[in-house]
């Protein structure tokens, strides 16, 4: 029996669901499903659906929900990883595997070194593009709720908007202080720098808004490196019954 679960925005009924666009595409094109084959749904609630395709109509599926909802347990701890814009498809790996970890929602930032510019149409193909990674992580690493993933946003626009955040690290290349040392239990931003590190005015700035500065050791990371390290550390700073 194949093991394979998608995302969909679908409400699941006793009685029958007509399933079209990508997600039965997919099943339909890419796996080959036939009626008779089961799948698992998840759309963002928290809950995983197991479902059977009862038939087949063209590039549509009807589908039938067997048995009771199976809930997925969510990350114990709320982090938001708010890093600086990555050129390439590094992001793309950050907010991959930082979706597999438990971060609860992603925040990418612009910064005075930060190469990355985008325009409002890019913009909005970006964040498209990363939804859809975001979603082939959940559907991978079996998670049942969607992290956000927000508009990139300046640093200082960032620091202004986040003052609901109990408590927001940022890593500094030499801080004296080890990141566990100030992970804290609750929720937590945590922000990450570019490669070529934060400037004078941008560290001010970080130090009047009240984020704690913490490094990750003697060696110098890669920014994608240093994001998901630190996003590890915080989550194995909770006490063993409260992690993933």
């Amino acid at each position: 029996m194949r093991h394979v679960r998608i995302y969909a925005e679908l409400e699941p009924a006793a009685g029958g669901d007509l399933m079209g666009g990508p997600p039965a595409h997919h099943l339909l094109r890419v796996l080959r499903f036939r009626a008779g084959d089961e799948f698992r749904l998840f759309n963002g609630d928290g809950y995983d659906y197991p479902l059977r395709v009862t038939a087949v109509e063209r590039d549509r599926l009807r589908v039938e929900l067997c048995g009771a909802r199976q809930a997925v347990t969510p990350p114990h701890r709320y982090v938001e990883l708010a890093p600086v814009l990555l050129k390439g498809e590094r992001l793309d790996w950050v907010i991959q595997k930082a979706v597999e970890l438990g971060a609860g929602a992603l925040a990418p930032l612009f910064s005075e070194r930060c190469e990355v510019r985008f325009d409002a149409a890019r913009m909005a193909r970006r964040l498209a593009h990363w939804r859809g990674v975001l979603i082939a992580a959940c559907e991978q690493c079996g998670r049942a709720e969607l992290p956000a993933v927000r508009p990139p946003v300046k640093l200082a626009d960032y620091l202004a908007s986040s003052a609901g955040v109990v408590r927001r690290i940022a890593l500094v290349p030499g801080a004296k202080g080890p990141l566990a040392a100030v992970a804290g239990t609750g929720p937590v931003a945590l922000i990450v720098g570019p490669e070529g590190g934060w400037t004078a005015a941008e560290l001010a700035l970080l130090e009047r808004s009240g984020a704690l500065p913490a490094g990750l050791g003697p060696r110098t990371l890669r920014a994608d490196t240093a994001s998901l390290a630190s996003l590890a550390i915080l989550m194995a700073a909770l006490p063993a019954a409260d992690r993933i």
